[in-house]
C-alpha cells in the first residue's frame, strides 16, 4: 500500500515489513507479542502510558527502566496478549504515527477474578531518531471494567437518535 495512509499490520509481520513507512520498525515491533522487549524501542527519557483511566488523569511511565519494569507487570496481568487489526496512519509529521488497533487477552489484575478482556485502541508514538519519545494509548476504560467484573453505571442519553 505505498500511496496509502494506513498500513494493516498482520500476524506475519516481524517488523521488517516490506511495506514499513518512514517510521521504519518501531511502530511494528510493538505491536508484536514476545518478552519484555519494548522498553528497548525508546529513547533513554522516552514515556509510554495510558490517557483514558478511571481518575481522568493519565498513568504516565517515564524512563526505559522503568518502562522495562512495566513491560514485566504487563506480561503478568496481561500473559496472553494479542494485537490484532493493527493500522499505522502516518501524519504530516514524520515523526508522528497513530496506530488503531484491537487487543484481547486473560486479565489478571491483583485483587480481581480473573477475566477475558477485548478493546479497540488507539496510540500515538511520537519518534526521535527511530525511536519512541513519547506513546499514548487511548481505549474504552468500560471494557476494562467489565472485565474485572466491576459494575458499570448505564448513562441515560435521551433523545440520541440512532
Amino acid at each position: 500500500m505505498p500511496n496509502s495512509a494506513a498500513q494493516q499490520l498482520t500476524a506475519s509481520d516481524n517488523g521488517t515489513s516490506p511495506q514499513e513507512p518512514r517510521h521504519g520498525r518501531a511502530i511494528y515491533a510493538y505491536q508484536r507479542p514476545g518478552p519484555p522487549r519494548r522498553h528497548e524501542l525508546f529513547t533513554e527519557d522516552g514515556t509510554g502510558g495510558l490517557w483514558t483511566t478511571d481518575t481522568g488523569a493519565p498513568i504516565v511511565i517515564s524512563g526505559k527502566a522503568k518502562l522495562a519494569e512495566h513491560a514485566v507487570w504487563s506480561l503478568k496481568c496481561f500473559p496472553d496478549w494479542e494485537w490484532y487489526n493493527v493500522k499505522v496512519f502516518e501524519t504530516d509529521d514524520p515523526n508522528h504515527f497513530w496506530v488503531e488497533c484491537d487487543g484481547h487477552g486473560k486479565i489478571l489484575f491483583p485483587g480481581y477474578p480473573e477475566g477475558y478482556y477485548e478493546n479497540h485502541f488507539l496510540h500515538s508514538f511520537e519518534l526521535e531518531d527511530g525511536k519512541v519519545k513519547r506513546n499514548r494509548e487511548f481505549m474504552n476504560v468500560f471494557q476494562q471494567l467489565r472485565a474485572l467484573g466491576i459494575p458499570v453505571p448505564q448513562i441515560k442519553r435521551e433523545g440520541i437518535p440512532t
